[in-house]
């Protein structure tokens, strides 16, 4: 049992959405309450979300942030799901420190970001989750 592949339909949802975070555009209040809808609509309890923007979504699209004029207008479906796919199939024979160590400094650019959305979540009231 593979549970990326148990779960694809609704890991997609949350890859795209989350995959916006990371696009070189403005955030704004509604893109987080869009993605914290997604969060609470899926399968996923909060701390699994979390661990898939984390493990799955943030290694595959964080480069889009380093370079100067990254994609603004969307990742390809096609080429997001390919890339968490094959990331997530090989993640475990990556030297564990140098992981740790390109990854590191940049989960700063949007912690705060994960960070709204957990808030998002948390004032949803319970009814709606």
């Amino acid at each position: 049992m593979n549970p990326i592949l148990d779960t694809l339909e609704s890991r997609r949802l949350l890859w795209s959405a989350f995959s916006d975070i990371f696009l070189d555009t403005e955030l704004d209040v509604a893109l987080y309450e869009y993605i914290a809808r997604i969060c609470i609509e899926s399968p996923f309890s909060a701390k699994e979300c979390e661990k898939i923007f984390w493990n799955e979504v943030y290694p595959v699209c964080i480069g889009n942030m380093l370079v100067p004029a990254g994609v603004w207008d969307g990742f390809d479906k096609e080429w997001l799901e390919a890339s968490i796919k094959r990331h997530v199939s090989t993640w475990r024979f990556r030297f564990i420190g140098q992981f740790l160590g390109e990854h590191r400094l940049c989960k700063n650019m949007v912690k705060e970001d994960w960070l709204r959305i957990q808030e998002k979540i948390r004032a949803t009231p319970k009814a709606l989750q």
